[in-house]
């Protein structure tokens, strides 16, 4: 992909701005609370921060990289890792949603602490899988000019 790393730092700032969306929601900074459904607070955080933060997350960690090595998707290594960083990514997001937006799992988990370590599990579990290539080792070569210039070096400071 030509321009990944301008989209990646264009998502990222995305990423960022919808985080910061989020927290001034959380802190009653527009108005209504986030628990009125239809206030500003609801409306920023349900459809513009959270939606905005997980398309950014999904095409930065998922898509530019799948985009970028589409030709290791013949090997089965890959297609694992891909298959299970998606799945992880799938579950993240269903419970972040039923736990967080609609309080589906409320009567299943009592504990905020809990929902929330249960979340924040599965979205680093998916972030350590790495889908890019280890970069190869960069071997620095050394001319010949270069070791006598060291050696003269090294016989100037003896005298």
């Amino acid at each position: 992909m030509k321009n990944r790393k301008l989209l990646t730092d264009i998502f990222t700032v995305v990423l960022m701005v919808s985080i910061v969306l989020v927290l001034l929601a959380y802190l009653n900074v527009f108005p209504g609370t986030v628990q009125d459904e239809g206030s500003a607070s609801y409306i920023v955080l349900s459809y513009i921060s959270v939606p905005l933060a997980l398309i950014s997350v999904a095409l930065i960690d998922l898509v530019f990289p799948l985009i970028d090595n589409r030709a290791m998707l013949k090997e089965n290594k890959f297609k694992v890792k891909a298959g299970v960083k998606i799945a992880l990514f799938a579950a993240a997001v269903i419970f972040g949603v039923l736990f967080f937006m609609t309080d589906a799992l409320a009567t299943a988990i009592t504990n905020d602490f809990v929902g929330v370590a249960i979340f924040v599990a599965l979205y680093i579990a998916q972030f350590c899988i790495n889908l890019d290539p280890k970069p190869e080792p960069v071997e620095e070569k050394v001319e010949e000019a270069d070791v006598y210039a060291q050696y003269d070096e090294d016989t100037d400071d003896e005298e």
